[in-house]
């Protein structure tokens, strides 16, 4: 019924048009199993994230934190834009580390980064965030050719 709601809708719309190929008609058991592997995929996404900035010992930290904080076993149920877009954010700053790391690639890692927050932006402008704190983080590391350079890419795929 409301407009930051469509990009969900599109999303469940796509999922179900998928099941209908296949003649599945369970619905919600679908909803449910998207949301659940969209869930589990933010937590790898997290766990890679950390262990590339922290170590092991900050992985194992923020593995802690998802197994500590109850509700969150409960959100493959929760079918909200929230759910659906939270894996884009954290899935955009790990292409982005991707992309500093490479030398080679690293045009090719920017385009999928942007294409990570693309995608979410479609189903929660809220994941734009990622990319404002990815570009915060570039221009205090110093490296303000790199900004300029990811932000015509990003704003090209965006």
């Amino acid at each position: 019924m409301f407009s930051n709601n469509l990009g969900g809708l599109t999303v469940f719309k796509i999922l179900f048009s998928f099941c209908r190929l296949f003649s599945v008609t369970d619905y919600y058991t679908a909803a449910l199993f998207f949301t659940t592997i969209l869930v589990q995929l933010t937590v790898l996404c997290t766990c890679a994230v950390a262990k590339r900035l922290c170590g092991a010992a900050g992985e194992a930290a923020v593995l802690c934190m998802y197994v500590l904080t109850v509700p969150f076993f409960f959100m493959g149920a929760v079918f909200y834009t929230d759910v659906l877009s939270m894996l884009f954010p954290i899935l955009t700053y790990y292409l982005y580390l991707k992309a500093k790391e490479s030398e080679k690639k690293r045009f090719i890692w920017w385009i999928a980064m942007a294409a990570a927050a693309a995608v979410g932006m479609l189903i929660k402008m809220t994941a734009a965030i990622a990319l404002i704190a990815i570009v915060i983080q570039e221009i205090f590391s110093g490296s303000r050719k790199r900004v300029f350079e990811m932000a015509g890419i990003s704003a090209v795929v965006v």
